[in-house]
């Protein structure tokens, strides 16, 4: 059972010399893959992920790219329109924040392959935080929703939303809702992710919220999945507390297709894990856990740092990605150090239904200190991860890895595969 908590809930470019060291050609998938990667500075690059080849390089058209610096990223959050040849993004109409701590954005339609402006939408009302970002296909519907700050004087409720409609890719047109005069809605209930997920049943599954059919909505408490049976396979995990009582830290990491991911003995500098980690994977829409696993690879959470979580959920739900790590010492300056996780580069694979492994795959060279998770492909084939200069990218049936040497200051933050 669950139990019930309210909460509120991305000039020119030089890439020409761009490298691609193969190890293994990604041979085996059924269509051929074509990767568009962003950065946070609205630059981005295209690459054959089969062939492991760099095809295009540039700005995002669009993007308020020039000289200067500015405030969080001129190209927010992405979209592939899976039916036809369009990205849409969400971009900052300016480089720096407002004195109010405001900025005004707008969306986007970008067509494929050249990522040519087919059009363009303000969104009326500025905001000081990141739009969450979400495309519905079926109704071709762009969602942009931005949870409530405390002392905007726009918003109350729990956020605000703007929905566009996409039926023609070179005229986004704004939808009013309810017969509202104005294009944005006050959201009364959970802000969605991008990662939310609409079962046919009408209840969807957003990260770990559950938004009922009724409209009620509630957070899965994780310690109420820890069963008998489940502490007594994760035993070994057990931490002694300031009063000599036992627990199992349980903590949410992911979530995709209606499941969500859960690691047992979160592993932190200073309190690492006592014996490796727990995976647990729980079925939202059924409300009951489908595995229960105990693993030797130390895991973290969320801790809004880079590198973090270190496990992962694949789009179809299938698939649990553990990066292996291990605790370094870096030199902080002054005779102190702190301690880091050093990523090794061994990406180890379980079956999220029965918990079991399923292989083992190797990035190399190692990505150390700065390796990240960046992303999936939609279908679930590729994980995409970055360290420093090289990004990688491993086919999670097949086993194969490409690693892609990028220039100098490009590290990627949004990467969207389309398939041609």
């Amino acid at each position: 059972m669950t139990t019930p908590v309210r909460s509120t809930v991305f000039l020119s470019l030089a890439l020409t010399l761009i490298t691609v060291v193969a190890r293994a050609q990604i041979t085996n998938l059924a269509t051929e893959h074509i990767a568009y990667v962003f950065d946070c500075s609205g630059k981005f690059f295209r690459i054959d992920v089969r062939a492991g080849t760099q095809t295009q390089a540039g700005n995002v058209p669009g993007a308020q790219v020039g000289a200067g610096g500015y405030d969080g990223c001129l190209v927010e959050e992405l979209a592939l329109d899976p039916q036809r040849p369009a990205i849409y993004a969400v971009m900052s109409k300016q480089r720096r924040f407002g004195p109010l701590g405001l900025r005004q954005n707008k969306v986007v339609s970008l067509q494929l392959p050249d990522l040519s402006v087919l059009s363009s939408a303000d969104l009326p009302v500025p905001s000081d935080n990141v739009p969450n970002f979400r495309y519905d296909a079926a109704s071709h519907e762009l969602s942009v929703s931005y949870p409530a700050s405390p002392d905007s004087p726009v918003t109350s409720g729990d956020g605000l939303e703007y929905v566009l409609s996409t039926e023609d890719l070179k005229e986004l047109d704004f939808k009013a809702r309810f017969g509202a005069a104005t294009p944005e809605r006050v959201i009364w209930g959970p802000v969605l992710t991008s990662q939310a997920y609409f079962h046919s049943s009408g209840r969807i599954v957003d990260r770990d919220r559950i938004v009922d059919t009724n409209g009620s909505y509630f957070t899965v408490n994780p310690a109420s999945l820890l069963t008998e049976p489940i502490r007594r396979r994760f035993q070994s995990l057990q931490r002694t507390g300031a009063k000599n009582n036992k627990y199992i830290d349980i903590l949410f990491a992911d979530s995709a297709a209606g499941r969500m991911l859960f690691l047992a003995s979160w592993d932190i500098n200073g309190n690492p894990s006592p014996a490796g980690g727990g995976l647990l994977v729980y079925d939202a829409i059924n409300e009951k856990t489908i595995s229960a696993t105990l693993t030797p690879f130390r895991m973290a959470a969320n801790e809004l740092l880079p590198g973090t979580p270190t496990i992962h959920l694949s789009p179809n739900g299938q698939v649990v990605v553990v990066e292996e790590y291990r605790w370094e010492s870096l030199d902080a300056g002054g005779g102190r150090s702190v301690q880091q996780r050093f990523k090794t580069g061994k990406l180890v694979l379980y079956d999220a239904a029965s918990g079991s492994w399923l292989r083992t795959i190797d990035l190399s060279p190692a990505p150390g200190l700065s390796g990240r998770f960046v992303t999936f492909s939609p279908d679930s084939s590729l994980m995409y991860y970055a360290s420093g200069q090289n990004l990688y990218v491993a086919d999670l049936s097949g086993g194969q890895t490409i690693t892609i040497q990028l220039p100098q200051g490009f590290s990627p933050v949004r990467i969207i595969t389309a398939e041609h």
